[in-house]
């Protein structure tokens, strides 16, 4: 618990809310770090730092078929490393639907449910139709679209915009909230090398991207496996012989693409073998979580919804000394992780970033064997094939559910030559993943630094000359 004195005209700067969260000693920290730095200070709805801040309109979802649609993602989703493309809304019967895409060099930010995470749209995004739970921010010409994204998703103005959240239930904030935040101009050339890191790093994110999808055409070439038939919608009848009832009555463990994926795997691949034969899985008991607000006392504790996201937002930390068996909670550069509760089947490959978290228990842990390589393993399990392999045996009344058990009947094809082949592509964009995230905490860092150092900082000293300087510590301290 936090507790803080206010005097009474903060409320009447805060429309006299009683809510603790608008008057949180981080928000106040970053205010004052932005006052003293001595920088001029715009609102984002000045024409100096946006063009537009926004959110189109509520509208309802008419769901169809990829070839009669657009792929649209939720303000979860837009987060993730891989964009999810498993659900298309109407181009003919969706009203205004033009209003719904975004634009190369945008920020979004969140605004319902988990308040202020931000993400720069990249071209990765610009072909989808994106929630009106994401608010749209426009940098005006002359604002650096990567020095925006670099301030709106750093911590100071996180502690801002989550000063502004409301919501009994679900939180909540307005564009027009965001909109009145402040932003400092920083020297123009820290904003142009602020601007240079993001856009790079959003260069290797769709970099890696490419060589994700490339590694994916060719697991499908070499295994002689064809596209499998998107799902529809519409309502099917099964005939299913006895011999392949396995005694489930739930018609998910019967999908057609599941065992038309089996059957393709069975006639079609050179060779192929059970997951278990390749990799050991496991996945560790419930555990009391102790957190603590200081890192150097803990790890960081990933949830399943974190080990998708590109860069992870909010990640708290478990105590080292008192999680019991944290252990069988780390997880280590090379293993693969399922999501098996709730949301069951997404896939993630542990990098040396995210080495040494402590993942959740709703998470199963892969370990590739000595002889399998551990790219082109992800990429079997991460395709289509096995994908629908691993949902068909969901099973929970209420919360969607998955075991080692059945993971481990998943088929993996085994070409002859092209292993390692498929396996270092996907170890290269998992690399430069990696490299895109060093940029982008670089990209803060350097914000930081020079909001310290505030314009006092800059009075004597060129601001070339204080970045080189800057740029030289950073590198020292890394050697």
């Amino acid at each position: 618990m936090k507790t803080l004195v206010l005097n009474s005209r903060e409320f009447a700067r805060n429309d006299n809310r009683l809510r603790g969260s608008s008057y949180s000693p981080e928000a106040y920290a970053a205010r004052r770090r932005l006052k003293r730095s001595g920088f001029q200070l715009v609102s984002l709805a000045s024409p100096q730092a946006t063009d537009a801040v926004f959110m189109p309109g509520r509208f309802k979802r008419i769901w169809v078929e990829e070839a009669q649609g657009v792929p649209f993602i939720t303000g979860a989703e837009m987060l993730f490393a891989t964009l999810p493309r498993d659900r298309f809304i109407s181009k003919k019967r969706t009203k205004q639907l033009d209003t719904y895409f975004v634009e190369e060099g945008w920020t979004l930010i969140s605004r319902s449910g988990t308040i202020g995470n931000a993400i720069i749209v990249s071209s990765d995004l610009t072909d989808y139709a994106v929630t009106e739970d994401a608010i749209r921010v426009v940098p005006a010409d002359g604002m650096p679209d990567g020095y925006l994204y670099a301030y709106l998703s750093g911590e100071d103005f996180r502690a801002l915009v989550t000063e502004k959240v409301y919501g009994s239930v679900i939180d909540h904030i307005e564009p027009d909230q965001v909109a009145e935040l402040p932003i400092p101009l920083l020297p123009d050339a820290i904003q142009q090398r602020i601007h240079g890191l993001v856009m790079t790093a959003c260069d290797l994110r769709v970099q890696a991207n490419v060589k994700l999808i490339q590694a994916d055409e060719q697991f499908h070439q070499v295994n002689n496996l064809p596209r499998l038939p998107k799902p529809t919608d519409r309502r099917q009848l099964l005939t299913i012989s006895s011999a392949s009832f396995d005694n489930r009555l739930d018609g998910s463990y019967h999908n057609p693409q599941a065992r038309l994926a089996v059957s393709n795997i069975r006639h079609k691949a050179q060779a192929y073998k059970p997951l278990n034969q390749l990799a050991m899985t496991y996945l560790p008991t419930r555990f009391a979580r102790v957190y603590v607000s200081d890192g150097q006392y803990g790890v960081p504790f990933l949830s399943s919804k974190h080990i998708l996201q590109a860069e992870p937002a909010d990640v708290p930390c478990i105590s080292r000394r008192l999680t019991k068996g944290l252990k069988d909670y780390l997880v280590e550069e090379g293993w693969i992780l399922i999501t098996r509760s709730g949301t069951v089947g997404r896939t993630a490959f542990v990098s040396t970033d995210m080495a040494g978290s402590a993942v959740s228990e709703h998470v199963i842990r892969i370990v590739p064997g000595p002889d399998t390589h551990p790219g082109y393993l992800y990429a079997a399990i991460a395709s289509e094939y096995g994908y629908y392999q691993a949902t068909r045996h969901i099973h929970g009344s209420v919360v969607d559910e998955l075991t080692t058990d059945q993971t481990d009947t998943i088929l993996i094809p085994l070409p002859n030559s092209t292993e390692a082949k498929i396996g270092e592509l996907v170890l290269d964009a998992v690399d430069e993943r990696v490299q895109a995230n060093v940029l982008l905490r670089r990209a803060r860092a350097l914000f930081d630094a020079a909001l310290t150092a505030g314009q006092a900082g800059f009075a004597e000293t060129d601001a070339a000359d204080w970045l080189v300087s800057w740029e030289r510590s950073v590198e020292g301290a890394q050697e």
